[in-house]
């Protein structure tokens, strides 16, 4: 079992900021940092919360309510990407919370 510090979270960070130029080189097409995986991994379960509710006979919530998250994961990665990390971070807590208070993922209907 690996364990995470936040120094060890901090270097990985730096690391997969500094290999950022060399995505941009490549046409800047592939997922290198953090950022990246982690705003992609948020999108896809907004994705499949949103398919999982629009199949309801009543869906529970409005197709509005996920812009605010979606587009949120766009912002958070992009700063992340150019080196504001704090702000990235707390962005991406954002997201999530609102995710949990208002879209309510795990609430049974």
């Amino acid at each position: 079992m690996r364990l995470f510090t936040a120094s060890s979270v901090a270097s990985r960070i730096r690391h997969t900021s500094s290999s950022r130029g060399q995505a941009r080189r490549s046409g800047g097409k592939n997922l290198e940092t953090l950022y990246d995986w982690l705003t992609l991994a948020i999108f896809a379960g907004l994705i499949i919360l949103f398919l999982q509710r629009s199949t309801a006979e009543t869906p529970s919530d409005r197709m509005i309510q996920y812009a605010p998250p979606a587009i949120g994961c766009a912002v958070a990665n992009y700063l992340g990407n150019h080196d504001q990390h704090a702000v990235a971070i707390v962005a991406i807590v954002a997201i999530v919370a609102y995710i949990w208070f208002v879209l309510k993922p795990l609430q049974h209907t």
